[in-house]
């Protein structure tokens, strides 16, 4: 495992990126068990996570022009 990122951004999109998988995986879990009382609101704060992760993470390239090149 790297000591470092190459390119050398921030990590947090990474474990953002992990943290939403895991409820991704918690959603179908609570979708095959028929737990909608779970299922659905957490099916709301994944949409919400995800848009938000998304916009933070174009801000981020827009504010280091630097890497933003790099993704080209």
């Amino acid at each position: 495992m790297p000591r470092r990122r190459p390119v050398g951004g921030p990590g947090w999109p990474a474990l953002a990126s992990l943290v939403l998988w895991l409820a991704e995986v918690a959603q179908m879990a609570f979708g095959y068990g028929r737990t909608l009382a779970v299922h659905v609101p957490l099916g709301v704060a994944i949409f919400g996570l995800t848009v938000a992760l998304t916009l933070a993470t174009w801000r981020l390239a827009r504010a280091d022009p630097g890497t933003a090149r790099l993704r080209r």
